[in-house]
């Protein structure tokens, strides 16, 4: 993993851990990639700091269920929605979602279902130097999706993430 990825993994762990400031005990689940380690540890760490109760399991090996759990898999790719799909049963009041895992079982038939009864957060950057949080829920099979908060991104952190952007564009 070069630099510019390992400071952008570190800037999504702090928006991320915004996204679950309010939860007192959460499982951090991630893919076993180098990538989604390095996010999962830095935003276990950072909860962990805040006096939050982490724990940490790699996607593959969770045992549920659990309150709350912040889902940390991507890239988006196929079989992404179906990985994301077979934790969200699982997690029985709050999963916080890493963006690419969002979208990607957003597009399941079923994700009504799947997110019935819970709520599900997200972060997007739609706007340039702006971060949109977003909270889901599912009732009677419609899904409501309803802003959190914004969050403006300092300029240091906008150099992280145009840096981090310019070293994964292709030649």
């Amino acid at each position: 993993m070069d630099a510019a990825e390992l400071e952008y993994r570190a800037l999504l762990s702090l928006i991320y851990a915004e996204a679950a400031a309010d939860l007192d005990d959460v499982s951090v689940v991630y893919e076993d990639t180098p990538s989604c380690i390095s996010l999962a540890s830095a935003l276990a760490a950072l909860l962990m700091a805040r006096g939050k109760k982490v724990s940490a399991a790699p996607a593959s090996r969770l045992e549920g269920p659990v309150d709350s759990a912040f889902i940390v898999m991507g890239p988006y790719r196929d079989g992404l929605a179906d990985a994301v799909a077979s934790i969200l049963p699982l997690v029985k009041k709050v999963a916080v979602l890493h963006t690419p895992a969002y979208f990607a079982v957003e597009e399941l038939d079923d994700f009504p279902k799947l997110v019935e009864g819970k709520e599900v957060r997200y972060a997007v950057r739609e706007e340039p130097g702006e971060i949109t949080f977003y909270k889901v829920r599912a009732s009677g099979g419609r899904v409501e999706k309803s802003e959190i908060a914004k969050r403006r991104l300092t300029a240091a952190e906008s150099r992280i993430v145009r840096r981090y952007e310019a070293s994964v564009e292709p030649p």
